[in-house]
């Protein structure tokens, strides 16, 4: 995939952009900042971004959503953040607010792995 604009919530001014090479945003900003940021076609992005979530665009297999298997979608269950936790997709505001001052401080918006928990059962 590369990377695409996910708006970070329906009703907040906050974006960014997801690489699924790091798993994380390389770049958060509001609409105008975004805007500067992307450049030429940016405009395009984000008004797919503010209609899906996502600026992703893909195809629909006959009976699915066709939006729900676009990475950052509304209907989206989530995102692996760096292979550190899972990032609920209506957690994704929040997140993005804490990232841009301080990531450490993100992370605790993750939800653990699942075997994690199991990793750590096993050690004690």
């Amino acid at each position: 995939m590369g990377s695409c604009v996910i708006k970070g919530a329906k009703d907040r001014d906050i974006y960014c952009v997801w690489s699924s090479i790091v798993e994380a945003p390389t770049f958060i900003g509001c609409r105008v900042d975004m805007l500067r940021h992307l450049g030429r076609g940016g405009e395009e992005r984000i008004a797919r971004a503010d209609e899906l979530g996502t600026s992703m665009v893909g195809w629909v297999t006959p009976g699915d959503s066709p939006v729900a298997h676009l990475t950052g979608s509304w209907d989206y269950g989530g995102l692996i953040v760096e292979q550190r936790g899972f990032l609920p997709r209506d957690r994704m505001a929040d997140f993005l607010v804490a990232y841009s001052a301080d990531p450490e401080e993100a992370y605790r918006l993750l939800e653990p792995f699942e075997d994690d928990d199991a990793g750590q059962q096993e050690d004690k």
